[in-house]
């Protein structure tokens, strides 16, 4: 039994990166020609990933797994501290949120269910079973990806000049379903993966990914350039930031060590080579057109900066909404996530759940970190997700979608539990 929820468990991974999505409300996968998909006639109903579905079942058997063998599985919380959580923390707070708040019941799940995802979290204890489930989700991206990326190369007709909206969108004439919007945000998450994957096998943290290290490198093209073809600007946004975070942590490293080796210094030289190569190339392609465009034309925001204006005057004026929230009444349309989530069940319903988010986290983190020799460098990209989950909520509010929200919390947890974990040897078997 043990072998097998194990073996279940680090399948489920494989799923987590491929954007198919079934559809609860026509109980059908939603596979459909490009050229054939009409907006209002093939919209689905309850959209939902499979790779969503697959950690859903990932999550039930690694709790189950830690109950039956706690040496195998650690999990967040016990069956009896579960039972007290769902009494004393999310029972009040549904009721809060549909009494105080009057929120619907589809927008409650959305607020809850990550609460009661990560309340379910459980990881593997030894290092060998969190490196297969790191090695089934990066292959399962790189497989995934690299289809797409030959998919455009094959029916383009100028591969630096194409059609976000219909070659970037279309997987070998399907249609990919929310291809702009959560789509390239999960392409970012697996850009920043590959590039610690490429540190930790630099650094020999894990030896046994060595072997990807090639890999590695061509993957990266391969997402950068998937990233510059779907034409977002929020990618552009979350690529510098991620640069800036990277520039400050390692000049703050260099002077808080007062020493710096000569190799260090040529790998921190290339890595800004290679970023403003990157960047040049992509400004002097059509491929920027659409984001050279709007900067322009002075419209790179998209009106993010007077909707947020808008936003503050809207919660100045509406005090009970603004800590209580407006429940069902017709929503603003801020088009981001944090102010959408305000509107709905205000700044007391925010605070309690996202508070009792983080303390879940915190608890996870205490029960599942096995310890590392490099605390700073794992910082760093722990930095650069949190980051763009910042952005993406401020932006797209992809952090809304099932498809998003679940790759960033299993991209996380490669980064912090996996790449830069220690490996003695006990860790190992």
């Amino acid at each position: 039994m043990r072998k097998i929820l194990l073996f279940l468990y680090k399948v489920m991974y494989i799923f987590i990166p491929i954007p198919l999505f079934f559809d609860f409300g026509r109980l059908s996968f939603l596979y459909i020609k490009i050229d054939d998909y009409d907006l209002i006639l093939d919209s689905p109903a309850i959209p939902m990933p499979v790779g969503a579905i697959a950690f859903l079942i990932a999550t039930v058997i690694g709790y189950i797994g830690s109950i039956i063998n706690p040496s195998v599985f650690k999990s967040v919380l016990s069956p009896a501290k579960i039972l007290i959580f769902y009494s004393l923390v999310v029972m009040p707070l549904a009721l809060y949120a549909l009494f105080i708040s009057n929120i619907s019941l589809p927008r409650l799940i959305q607020l809850l269910l990550p609460m009661v995802f990560i309340s379910l979290l459980s990881f593997p204890v030894l290092l060998k079973d969190r490196l297969d489930i790191l090695r089934n989700t990066f292959l399962s991206g790189f497989v995934f990806f690299n289809l797409h990326f030959f998919s455009i190369l094959f029916n383009a007709e100028d591969i630096l000049n194409i059609d976000s909206s219909y070659d970037f969108a279309s997987f070998y004439s399907i249609l990919i379903y929310q291809a702009l919007v959560t789509y390239p945000a999960v392409l970012s998450l697996y850009l920043f993966l590959t590039i610690a994957m490429i540190y930790v096998t630099r650094k020999e943290i894990q030896p046994s990914l060595r072997k990807y290290k090639y890999l590695a490198y061509y993957f990266l093209f391969v997402l950068l350039y998937l990233l510059a073809a779907s034409g977002r600007r929020a990618f552009l946004v979350e690529y510098t930031t991620a640069f800036f975070i990277v520039l400050g942590f390692s000049l703050f490293f260099g002077v808080s060590n007062r020493f710096v080796k000569k190799k260090t210094i040529w790998y921190f030289l290339l890595f800004i080579v290679l970023f403003l190569s990157f960047f040049t190339f992509y400004v002097n392609t059509p491929l920027s057109a659409r984001v050279l465009s709007s900067i322009e034309e002075n419209t790179f925001d998209s009106g993010r900066v007077d909707i947020l204006g808008n936003a503050f005057y809207f919660f100045g004026s509406n005090l009970t909404v603004l800590f209580f929230g407006g429940g069902t009444r017709d929503a603003p349309g801020f088009h981001n996530f944090i102010l959408d989530q305000i509107y709905r069940v205000g700044l007391v319903g925010l605070l309690s759940v996202y508070i009792t988010m983080v303390l879940l986290v915190k608890r996870f983190v205490k029960v599942n970190d096995i310890g590392t020799n490099y605390k700073y460098h794992r910082l760093m990209f722990v930095t650069v997700l949190f980051a763009s989950l910042f952005l993406q909520s401020m932006i797209n509010a992809s952090v809304s979608q099932p498809y998003y929200f679940i790759n960033f919390l299993v991209v996380t947890t490669l980064v912090y539990f996996v790449l830069f974990a220690r490996n003695d040897d006990q860790l190992q078997s």
